[in-house]
């Protein structure tokens, strides 16, 4: 019997908007560490995994511990492209300036930020959440061309109304959706919402 059906169980619904990095890797994160069964629904606006492309590199620092819980460490280091040196060309293509750690003395080995594909980093979280789906005793789904409308909160139940007209309850809502989500715009226009401006950009 799956765990989530047993009567000693409440079955907590996560409903995460945005399956970019943030999302995925939240969805990874809940079922590697969750001791009671969730179920987690994972809604992207875009029809597929592969509608758009990510488009640029990130450089990862202090992560190697995280990227381990989430199990994809190791997939991450076979495409890190570590750097040494950085140099600063002029427009008549003449070096200005050099920095790096190849110009430092006692600078080899250690330890050093990862340079990786941002479109590959998001792959590998969603193979690893579609194999958690498989072996996981979560409830795990994940929602295409599902765009996200508005919520409303009633109790402890969030109702979530989709672009096409679908409405999902939950416990539990999460905006992962962007520098520009949509969620957290609702949320920020409520009044008394506890939201805290920290007058900083990371």
């Amino acid at each position: 019997m799956h765990p989530a059906d047993s009567h000693e169980y409440k079955i907590r619904k996560i409903l995460i908007i945005g399956s970019g990095i943030s999302g995925l890797a939240l969805a990874v994160g809940l079922c590697n560490f969750s001791t009671a069964p969730l179920q987690i629904i994972v809604c992207e606006k875009d029809c597929h995994f592969e509608s758009r492309r990510q488009g640029y590199g990130l450089t990862i620092q202090q992560a190697n511990g995280a990227l381990r819980e989430l199990g994809i460490l190791e997939r991450v280091l076979e495409i890190d492209t570590p750097s040494s040196s950085h140099y600063i060309f002029n427009k008549s293509g003449e070096v200005i300036g050099a920095f790096g750690r190849a110009f430092y003395e006692g600078s080899e080995g250690g330890r050093y930020n990862l340079h990786i594909p941002r479109e590959l980093l998001r792959k590998y979280l969603y193979e690893k959440l579609l194999e958690l789906k498989d072996k996981n005793f979560h409830r795990v789904e994940i929602q295409w061309n599902r765009q996200f409308s508005s919520f409303q909160e009633l109790g402890q139940t969030v109702n979530v109304k989709f672009i096409d007209g679908n409405v999902i309850s939950c416990d539990l809502l999460v905006g992962a959706d962007g520098i520009y989500s949509n969620v957290y715009k609702i949320l920020k226009s409520e009044p008394n919402n506890g939201l805290e401006y920290l007058e900083c950009v990371v």
